[in-house]
């Protein structure tokens, strides 16, 4: 697997703390899931329960907010994959170990788009975004972030950093609210330096110290 045309990954980073190899899928995203409903919550779901949504690449991951009585009632998009399709009803699988033994879970996803996406396969095969990333097309770049899983076990104080080499205004782009909880679009200046530190919690990104010629809205 190579890098994104437009955004490369450093998996050994100052922020990473890990030692594995981690690549970014080669070449712009297509179909990548932006936001998520729930159609039909299912059955005997826990909260933090996780798994993917079955269409597309079928690598688009979910986590589970709240349940009530085991039925999911409110959800987070951890990772938004490529090669789907809006629509509802999607199927719905669990992964791993989890909390509940929940079943016939689907989903509505809303909204899809084409872009670079901030993320990196992980020895454990989920996609998450860790380390640093560098911009280096020779463009504007429309980069994609999701919003961060919530908790310790899942992305809770992981902190990327992200740097352009490149003197254009890219554009980085996550759900509503994702940045600092009022803000979803990172625009940078196009005059270098242009980066900029993220921590995740609770569901967002919060910036670390003063970005350099990156403006929030």
């Amino acid at each position: 697997m190579a890098s994104n045309t437009g955004l490369t990954h450093l998996p050994y980073g100052l922020y990473t703390g890990q030692t594995d190899i981690q690549t970014l899928l080669p070449g712009t995203t297509t179909g990548i899931v932006t936001a998520i409903t729930i159609t039909n919550g299912g059955t005997g779901y826990a909260a933090n329960d996780t798994g993917i949504i079955t269409t597309g690449k079928g690598n688009a991951q979910y986590q589970v907010a709240t349940v009530s009585s085991g039925v999911v009632a409110t959800i987070n998009l951890i990772y938004g994959g490529n090669g789907y399709a809006t629509g509802a009803g999607q199927a719905t699988a669990r992964t791993g170990i989890q909390p509940g033994s929940g079943s016939g879970l689907t989903l509505n996803v809303g909204t899809v788009v084409t872009g670079d996406l901030i993320r990196s396969l992980l020895p454990n095969g989920l996609y998450e975004p860790l380390g640093t990333y560098l911009i280096t097309k020779g463009s504007i770049d429309a980069i994609k972030i999701n919003a961060p899983g919530i908790g310790q076990s899942k992305q809770d104080g992981r902190i990327i950093r992200i740097i352009s080499t490149t003197a254009y205004a890219h554009v980085i782009t996550g759900p509503t609210n994702v940045f600092n909880g009022n803000t979803h679009i990172a625009t940078f200046s196009g005059t270098l330096p242009n980066s900029l530190v993220l921590e995740a919690y609770n569901g967002m990104w919060y910036t670390v110290g003063t970005p350099q010629g990156v403006t929030f809205s």
